[in-house]
């Protein structure tokens, strides 16, 4: 009987377990930059009278139309809470003094939080651990609904 000889390395069994683990590394990495969890940020909160029902983690927060960072949690209480993660390169152009209002793309579409610049804009830029205060919320349907309902409810059909 031959007897195979093999060359001095590593054996195939750890080839494969080394090949396995580089792809488990990769695949979370991937994960890691589609859900932005490896970019840096600057946190801010938000302190808003409601959030509105389809605001979500995750949530788009724009200035001027463009995407500045998003909302990170959102804590329910009076006021409501919103943890927004900014990217630190934008603080640069968002003065102090700014202020939010939490509105939606189309009537049913997700909501979003958009930072208004005032009239008269500090010369302090926003910095981390800031409280930005929200002006409104813009009106759900489904609150256009209730009020209806309460409307009609009252009505006398009888006449």
């Amino acid at each position: 009987m031959k007897t195979i000889r093999r060359e001095a390395g590593l054996h195939p069994a750890l080839w494969t377990v080394i090949f396995l683990a580089v792809i488990v590394a990769l695949t979370a990495l991937t994960i890691g930059a589609f859900n932005r969890d490896l970019r840096p940020y600057a946190r801010v909160t938000l302190a808003s009278d409601r959030s509105g029902l389809v605001m979500e983690p995750g949530a788009k927060v724009k200035l001027r139309g463009v995407q500045v960072g998003r909302v990170s949690s959102i804590q329910p209480g009076d006021p409501v809470k919103l943890q927004l993660e900014l990217y630190p390169e934008q603080l640069k152009y968002i003065p102090a003094n700014i202020t939010a209002q939490i509105t939606a793309t189309t009537v049913f579409g997700a909501k979003y939080v958009e930072l208004l610049t005032p009239t008269e804009p500090s010369r302090k830029r926003l910095a981390a651990g800031a409280v930005v205060k929200a002006r409104n919320v813009s009106t759900e349907v489904n609150t256009v609904f209730e009020n209806l309902l309460g409307v009609l409810n009252q009505v006398d059909t009888r006449n």
